[in-house]
């Protein structure tokens, strides 16, 4: 079997974001992983020791050395899997990557469309989990799940988004992303809102708890790179309040599965058939996670294969030229 070196972003050792893609590339290499530290220690990652791993292929999740460094690499064959929260659309950087001998795996539609169109060799996958089995009892009103993680959403973007409406009452975890504090709701809307905090990092089962209990999601970020806790989420049954932006636009279907706004002036949200709308969002995990069975195998080949003939050559020429 050929060995796999899989670079991940080290924040993803904690959330188990990456688990779905390593166990099915495990299926069809010996997976070993680097946890990526560059992004919190100012360190880039290091040519030297990515070579020394030998190994067969590598996938960079998220992760990505400089150009300079990637055309160094003793391996011809190179996935990078982009996160589209983290991506600059820019040319000068576009020119470097063309540069370079990687394949492009797309879990967002958008930035598929943008390397494809540039030439790049890519390929648009759409990940969904599996459907749990959730049986949560029947409420007059929802009970509403926010995470708020950045600086973009806050408890004043829920509350402008419910306006008159009032939820039977709402979960707030307040455990944000790194370098993002964000001021909790003052005592007053806690009282009217019938608002639960819990504060600090949950143990995912007590996480997953919470979630089983809620009946609609609010999506915590302005962009996502896939959205795994509004996928989670939407697997439990819970309709989802989200921007109208990737990749939750690319799931959600506003009056169907849960609600898109625009993140720049965010009104009052119609909430008259939220049970209707967690039904359907529960539905798309099911087709969902059926699609992405059958992309599955595809996905697997697109990592296998290597690199696009010009490319390999380009990358002999600029590895021999030590460019």
């Amino acid at each position: 079997m050929k060995k796999l070196l899989f670079v991940d972003h080290s924040h993803h050792a904690k959330t188990r974001a990456t688990v779905f893609l390593q166990e099915l590339l495990a299926q069809y290499f010996q997976v070993e992983m680097l946890w990526d530290e560059s992004w919190s220690e100012g360190a880039t990652l290091d040519e030297e020791a990515l070579n020394a791993r030998q190994a067969d292929a590598i996938v960079f999740f998220q992760s990505l050395p400089k150009a300079r460094t990637l055309r160094r690499l003793h391996c011809p064959n190179i996935t990078w899997a982009p996160m589209r929260d983290g991506l600059r659309y820019s040319s000068s950087r576009l020119k470097r990557l063309r540069a370079c001998p990687i394949k492009i795996l797309n879990f967002c539609q958008e930035t598929h469309a943008f390397f494809s169109a540039n030439g790049q060799e890519s390929l648009a996958a759409q990940y969904w989990p599996p459907p749990a089995t959730v049986h949560r009892p029947a409420r007059p009103a929802p009970r509403i799940f926010f995470w708020p993680r950045r600086k973009e959403i806050t408890w004043d973007t829920l509350k402008a988004l419910l306006g008159n409406f009032r939820p039977q009452s709402i979960v707030l975890r307040y455990a944000t992303d790194p370098g993002h504090d964000l001021v909790l709701p003052d005592e007053s809307d806690i009282r009217e809102y019938n608002i639960t905090v819990l504060q600090g990092w949950l143990p995912h089962d007590a996480y997953q708890a919470q979630l089983r209990d809620c009946d609609v999601f609010m999506a915590p970020r302005p962009v996502e790179g896939i959205g795994q806790a509004m996928l989670e989420a939407m697997s439990f049954g819970l309709s989802v309040i989200a921007p109208d932006a990737p990749t939750m636009n690319e799931y959600v279907r506003s009056g169907h599965s849960g609600w898109l706004y625009p993140l720049a002036k965010p009104s009052p949200l119609d909430f008259s058939d939220w049970v209707v709308r967690g039904a359907a969002a529960r539905a798309a995990v099911v087709q969902g996670h059926s699609d992405w069975l059958i992309q599955a195998t595809g996905v697997a080949a697109f990592v296998a294969k290597p690199t696009v003939q010009q490319a390999r050559w380009d990358w002999r020429l600029l590895h021999a030229l030590r460019l």
